[in-house]
């Protein structure tokens, strides 16, 4: 039976999701997950942050040999030098992508577009691109893999903070 995941609560619902479907806390859940909409309020980033923490635990994502974070921890970092990366740029002026703000999309880093882990990945764009870190325009970043710090290879949820063993492909395909 398949599972799905509110974007917003985290509920957990049993069975196929119809477009008509509302969640018990309110929201048409279908039309926030993955935030399609390429500019998001307050309440959505803070929501989004709070998945992406849970999925690496704390921890900077990218784990690249500039990293800010002592040990990796982002907490041992004020919040102005953490950051949340789009695997695959927004381009100037954003975008009206589907998966822009999908958690397959983003990681969360330390630094910014010039200094940290965020710094090295923009200044070194072939080889964050080898690590998954950076995904081409035409790829599905849910569909390509990342490299973790640990060497361990994942693939990323779309809607669900967790990565995935890639050689079980992706869950949530139809």
């Amino acid at each position: 039976m398949a599972k799905s995941f509110c974007p917003r609560c985290g509920l957990v619902t049993l069975g196929d999701i119809t477009d008509d479907y509302v969640c018990a806390c309110g929201i048409r859940w279908l039309d926030l997950a993955p935030f399609p909409r390429p500019h998001l309020d307050r309440a959505e980033w803070d929501w989004i942050t709070t998945l992406l923490l849970t999925r690496s635990g704390g921890l900077c994502e990218a784990r690249t040999s500039a990293c800010m974070a002592r040990r990796g921890l982002l907490s041992s970092l004020p919040r102005s030098r953490c950051s949340i990366h789009h695997r695959q740029p927004r381009g100037m002026g954003g975008t009206s992508s589907p998966v822009i703000h999908s958690l397959a999309n983003l990681l969360l880093i330390c630094g910014s577009g010039v200094t940290g882990c965020h710094g090295q990945i923009e200044s070194c764009r072939a080889w964050a691109e080898e690590r998954g870190l950076l995904v081409e325009e035409e790829l599905d970043p849910a569909q390509a893999p990342l490299t973790l710090h640990s060497g361990r290879v994942v693939l990323l949820h779309p809607t669900v903070p967790t990565y995935l063993n890639p050689a079980a492909g992706p869950r949530w395909a139809a």
